[in-house]
């Protein structure tokens, strides 16, 4: 998880060099800074190609055509920047969706593909059949549908309905 941080703080620190360097342009190498923007633009640019093969515009293909103008009008430190604040923005987009994916995997829990059946015996759930009796324990995830023959207690349903409080059953 280190990496995308380190990603991120590089670019937004290339992105404030280059917010101090664009009035003191004669300092910085334009070779360097097309060479930064290439290399920081890389992804953009490949999104763009894309967009063009499949003849549909996107964002990614309007901040090229951006960087392309800058680059054009000799203007290297701009089209950096604009490649720097479109890596960042991919940075944060992939640190984002890669949070909210360890999150849902988090909530995601498996019921047990077997069930216990009264005898003592196991079978697939799978091969439950209707009239099929079948155990279930406190806290075991139920693996069929069905109505409780003997017993009681209380079943959390909010994964199926959206209701907080468990239902008794």
């Amino acid at each position: 998880q280190l990496g995308p941080v380190l990603e991120l703080i590089a670019q937004l620190v290339l992105f404030a060099a280059g917010v101090a360097f664009r009035s003191m342009e004669h300092i910085v190498p334009s070779d360097a800074a097309l060479a930064l923007c290439l290399l920081l633009g890389r992804e953009l640019f490949y999104k763009a190609g894309l967009s063009v093969l499949r003849r549909r515009a996107n964002v990614e293909l309007l901040m090229a055509t951006a960087v392309i103008g800058s680059l054009l009008r000799g203007q290297p430190i701009e089209a950096t920047m604009v490649s720097v604040l479109v890596a960042s923005l991919g940075t944060v987009t992939r640190m984002a969706l890669d949070a909210v994916t360890q999150r849902l995997n988090r909530c995601v829990v498996v019921s047990d593909s077997r069930v216990a059946l009264p005898d003592g015996s196991f079978i697939q759930s799978s091969q439950v059949n209707v009239g099929t009796v079948f155990l279930v324990r406190a806290g075991e995830a139920i693996a069929a549908d069905g109505t409780v023959s003997k017993g009681g207690g209380t079943v959390d349903e909010s994964r199926l309905t959206g209701e907080a409080l468990p239902v008794e059953k």
